[in-house]
């Protein structure tokens, strides 16, 4: 019957089917959206930033009246610039303390990449970011990185530096390096492009870039802190369970005068949440996610305001079919259900259709897919079937839900009306 009644007014529906295809395909376009989204969230980042925070030095100018030129060599900057390592590894609310190198710590806007060949089959490369830390201090102990699917925490020292141009790599990359399921430790890996060879003395569990994102090839490779590279080193320490603000005020009361040694001062610390999100902020990604969440906000309302206006106007011009209906026994319910199920009888004959133009923007590889990361197929936004369908299925649920709620105030009208009054007319 509601298929008859349907085709019976084909005219008018044509109009709101139209309306209704297009709606659905913006809003199928942001689901996929979120959808990536959330699945990204779902994957697990096997570091932790909370309580890690990141120690900023700075020196004199040659004219303060601090300034000790005697203080100002390589060899003895060098020989304070240790010192300060030791007075903050032995603060008491300080667990551990890590060092990196080039700005590349977790959440830091700076990125560096090369490809990396198996030497004994040229055939099987990985790529990853390259992180430089120092062996001699616990980096992957200050973020908390884990190996066999974060069920062991890992120290730097678990890993034997004294292999020459020894690195670590994640699981990501030991997966490209041996598909079938073997292991990378012991491998020997060159540049893709470039000159060099490594040794592979560990593999870590997968981490993610930004929390948003899909895990990405990772390798740590060993450089020991020296007078050649202590400028560009960073200081990363993990601390007790505080809050931020006591910590601040404890480490800056305490220790920050402790640090003035030589040629050095305090500067300042932030927490690597703050550096992690302040990151996001700077390459747009809060901005993005802004923007699709209001634009499916925008069409969503549409959707709602133009239903509800489209379907007050179809039950004044059919106030004499109500009124038969309801003078022949029709319960209240079941007139407000039938209009209910024209609108989502009327979603399901679009559909199809929508999914045909859905398939199109597929095709031409122009899905907001969001973050990057490496691409396997068991990750679900790679497997292009399967994720159609599931965000399909998604945005019909969500749209059929927005159409019974646009409906459900002129079907509630309708279904109080008395029958004199609805055949009045007639």
């Amino acid at each position: 019957n509601i298929f008859t009644q349907l085709w019976n007014n084909k005219r008018s529906n044509g109009w709101m089917a139209l309306e209704l295809l297009l709606a659905f395909c913006f809003i199928w376009y942001l689901v996929d959206f979120f959808f990536a989204l959330g699945y990204n969230y779902t994957l697990k980042n096997h570091r932790d930033l909370v309580h890690t925070w990141k120690i900023n030095l700075s020196t004199y100018p040659s004219d303060h009246y601090l300034y000790d030129a005697e203080r100002s060599t390589s060899e003895k900057m060098f020989e304070d610039y240790s010192r300060i390592l030791d007075v903050i590894k032995t603060t008491p609310s300080v667990e551990t303390l890590g060092i990196s190198y080039y700005n590349s710590s977790p959440g830091s806007n700076s990125y560096s990449s090369n490809s990396f060949l198996d030497i004994a089959d040229s055939s099987r490369m990985a790529s990853g970011q390259i992180i430089h830390i120092c062996p001699q201090y616990d980096f992957l102990r200050v973020f908390r990185h884990t190996r066999e699917d974060g069920k062991i925490p890992v120290s730097t020292q678990d890993y034997d530096w004294s292999v020459p141009n020894s690195i670590l790599i994640n699981r990501l990359m030991e997966e490209s390096l041996c598909p079938e399921g073997g292991k990378a430790t012991g491998k020997l890996l060159g540049y893709k492009y470039g000159k060099g060879e490594h040794r592979v003395v560990g593999v870590v569990d997968n981490t993610k870039r930004f929390d948003s994102g899909r895990p990405q090839g990772v390798v740590y490779m060993a450089q020991r802190l020296s007078e050649e590279n202590f400028m560009d080193a960073e200081i990363s320490i993990r601390v007790s369970n505080v809050s931020e603000s006591q910590f601040n005020a404890g480490f800056i009361d305490q220790v920050s005068d402790r640090l003035q040694i030589g040629n050095y001062y305090f500067l300042n610390m932030l927490p690597y949440t703050k550096i992690h999100a302040d990151t996001e902020r700077s390459f747009g990604l809060t901005t993005i996610v802004s923007a699709a969440l209001f634009m499916l906000s925008f069409f969503l309302v549409s959707i709602i305001l133009c239903l509800i206006g489209t379907f007050w106007y179809r039950v004044s011009r059919r106030k004499e079919e109500i009124g038969i209906r309801i003078a022949v026994g029709a319960p209240h319910s079941g007139i407000r259900k039938l209009f209910i199920l024209e609108a989502v009888c009327l979603l399901l004959l679009v559909v199809p259709f929508a999914m045909i133009l859905e398939y199109q923007i597929v095709n031409l590889d122009l899905l907001l897919t969001y973050g990057e990361g490496h691409e396997l197929n068991s990750y679900l936004i790679y497997q292009p079937l399967t994720r159609f369908l599931v965000t399909n299925l998604i945005t019909f649920c969500l749209v059929a839900f927005i159409v019974s709620l646009a409906v459900w105030i002129p079907a509630q009208k309708a279904a109080e009306m008395e029958p004199a009054d609805a055949l009045h007319d007639e």
